[in-house]
């Protein structure tokens, strides 16, 4: 029989029963505590996840509206129907304002044949040649033809394709830069061809015998011309300017003008922030602010009147949460003066409970009066105080601060100068088979064989512009993007890199040495171009070609910037934005050592330490249960003794009153 079985067997008890009974009274108030431990670990870590959570979608609400570009300039056409607009690049544009006149639009050259009367009937073997250029004349018969760079195409008609369906396809597969199509009319079936627009993009066709009927240029009796190939003719700011299509890109920097149709006058273009937009970028700002504090409140709110404390009451991450919030109204964004320079100053106001509200005729006075200012202080961005000093970092490299970029002294090429030879030229310099032939190693590339025109040359110029051209023309020089500038200033040669910075120099090796003396060239000066050097937030930065970038030393570290030109100095701003504030108070409390990060550190060692307590109790539980188990089955076996002597008595008593009857 087991110790389990045991129980009861001998006392009638439920000795079982009561050893469960006793084992649950004793772990009773460690249970309670440690459950009370654990449900107050859990919904504090809820709670923080729920805050963490909430802040990066505040910030990512912000980013959403910063980048969706609805706070920058928007760009203005006074006349829609003529001149559309749209923004070539992610960015909002520059502050504009121009007078655009559309005089002509781009137009594509139309011809068209003859009349036939069945499109599927034979029309002629032979071949048809577009070729692409200038043409010219009095519309509608061409007078001349000027051959383009485009190379000619030849469309081949044989028995497969022997009619006007047949050429109209034949030409459409070709691709030959124009398009066929067929109309139909009242007297029959043309085959019209259309080029692209552009002036350059007209087309010429020269067909052979039997296909005559399809030719088109000076001279021909073949297809009419019935639309000139026109380039658009557009007047910006006085000034008259053409173009080959109707869409153009390349006028107002970051704009592309779409011509719809002649103008009646001058159509202006401008740019400007839209008052009703900043004010409800505002606005949506503080109502996702107060939904923020709101949580915070509820979460951290203090134990009183009956009312339960929120699982973050006390908890100082939420605390600095609280106080960085906080400090968002009054902190200073902009500081380079000439207008409002906090959220404080366009009319948020702080309330007593935290949250904010909006004094609508701050706010409406700021982005009346300010509103670049406005969108400065939610749009992240970096100026230069110099053209010829470019930030070259991408935004949030570098903290938000003003940075003195000092001491500039801007890269230079690698040269190679030859010595003065003034009589180089007294007579014409020969270049044939046996001197043409020369390498050249530009900013630590070497090119192939490169070879100089054969012929003669009368003056250094012309030599310049030879080397220069072929140099310049080699296979493995340009797939690098090197090039260089060859020139001959009257009595010597020199060749300057195009590149900058340590890496650059030019040398030249196996020229011939008759004409290597003939042009000074025999024995050349190289000089190794020199990297950009200055100084960025007062610590000397590191120069790489026209680039100096910022000591990670300095206050400035992430900053780079390109030496375009001769500028001294510069001061670079990267502005201090809500956006970026909310982003960096993310990145603090989440970072290794932030409140976020140690305070849900903490709570999960607190949550494995309750574990562990509460595998303790069940351990000591266990042991009791088992002491307990133990020692009521010996009770109940010295009962079970004790009853047995009991039974045996009383036969003994029985026995001996019978025996005595």
């Amino acid at each position: 029989m087991s110790i389990l079985t045991a129980l009861g067997s001998g006392s009638g008890i439920d000795t079982k029963q009561l050893v469960a009974d006793l084992v649950a009274a004793q772990r009773a108030g460690s249970d309670k505590m440690l459950t009370a431990r654990q449900t107050a670990v859990e919904a504090k870590i809820s709670s923080l996840s729920t805050i963490s959570s909430a802040l990066s979608a505040f910030s990512t609400a912000l980013d959403s509206l910063v980048s969706s570009g609805a706070l920058g300039r928007q760009v203005i056409s006074s006349d829609t129907s003529s001149i559309a607009l749209s923004l070539t690049g992610s960015s909002s544009p520059p502050s504009l304002s121009h007078t655009i006149e559309a005089t002509q639009l781009a137009q594509r050259q139309t011809v068209a044949s003859a009349a036939v009367a069945d499109r599927n009937a034979p029309i002629g073997e032979g071949t048809l040649t577009i070729s692409f250029g200038t043409l010219t004349g009095t519309f509608p018969t061409p007078a001349g033809f000027t051959a383009g760079t485009a190379a000619p195409v030849t469309v081949t008609i044989g028995p497969e394709n022997n009619s006007l369906v047949g050429l109209q396809q034949a030409i459409n597969a070709a691709n030959a830069g124009v398009t066929a199509s067929i109309v139909e009319d009242a007297s029959g079936a043309r085959l019209v061809l259309r080029g692209e627009t552009g002036a350059a993009k007209a087309f010429t066709i020269d067909g052979s015998t039997g296909l005559e009927a399809f030719e088109f240029g000076p001279g021909t009796a073949g297809m009419t011309w019935t639309a000139q190939a026109k380039n658009a003719i557009v007047v910006v700011d006085g000034i008259t300017v053409e173009r080959p299509t109707n869409s153009i890109s390349d006028l107002v920097s970051g704009l592309k003008l779409d011509l719809m149709k002649v103008t009646d006058g001058p159509v202006t273009i401008s740019s400007d922030y839209d008052a009703t937009t900043l004010k409800t970028a505002v606005g949506n700002y503080v109502d996702v602010y107060n939904q923020l504090i709101s949580m915070l409140a509820e979460e951290t709110r203090a134990g009183k009147d009956g009312v339960a404390a929120g699982a973050l009451a006390g908890d100082r991450t939420t605390r600095d949460l609280k106080r960085m919030l906080a400090d968002l109204s009054t902190k200073t964004l902009l500081t380079d003066g000439g207008g409002p320079s906090s959220l404080s100053e366009i009319g948020i106001k702080t309330n007593r409970d935290g949250t904010l509200s909006i004094d609508d005729a701050a706010l409406t006075k700021a982005v009346t009066n300010h509103p670049g200012r406005v969108h400065d202080m939610f749009v992240p961005g970096q100026t230069s105080s110099s053209a010829l000093v470019e930030i070259a970092s991408s935004l949030g490299a570098a903290k938000p601060g003003t940075y003195a970029v000092t001491d500039i002294v801007a890269a230079t090429s690698g040269r190679l100068s030859g010595a003065a030879a003034p009589t180089a030229f007294d007579v014409p310099v020969v270049i044939d088979a046996t001197n043409k032939s020369f390498t050249v190693t530009l900013d630590g590339r070497t090119s192939l064989a490169i070879n100089l025109p054969e012929g003669s040359y009368a003056t250094g110029a012309a030599l310049a512009a030879a080397f220069q051209t072929a140099i310049n023309d080699d296979s493995v020089l340009k797939s690098f993007g090197l090039s260089l500038t060859a020139a001959w200033d009257g009595s010597a040669f020199s060749f300057t890199s195009k590149g900058v910075g340590s890496t650059s120099g030019v040398s030249l090796v196996g020229l011939n040495g008759t004409l290597a003396a003939t042009l000074g060239l025999d024995v050349p000066t190289a000089t190794a171009g020199t990297n950009a050097s200055g100084k960025i937030g007062g610590v000397a930065a590191i120069g790489i070609g026209n680039r100096l970038i910022a000591s990670s030393t300095s206050a400035a570290a992430g900053l780079a910037v390109n030496i375009l030109g001769s500028a001294t100095s510069a001061t670079i701003v990267v502005r201090s934005t809500v956006s970026g504030l909310i982003t960096d108070m993310q990145k603090q409390l989440s970072a290794s050592g932030g409140g976020f990060k140690t305070t849900s550190e903490r709570l999960a060692k607190e949550a494995a330490a309750i574990a562990e307590e509460q595998e303790r109790v069940e351990a000591r539980s266990i042991a009791l249960e088992e002491r307990l188990t133990i020692q009521f089955a010996a009770m109940e076996s010295a009962i079970a003794a004790f009853n047995n002597t009991q039974e045996y008595m009383k036969q003994q008593i029985a026995m001996w009153t019978r025996d005595q009857g």
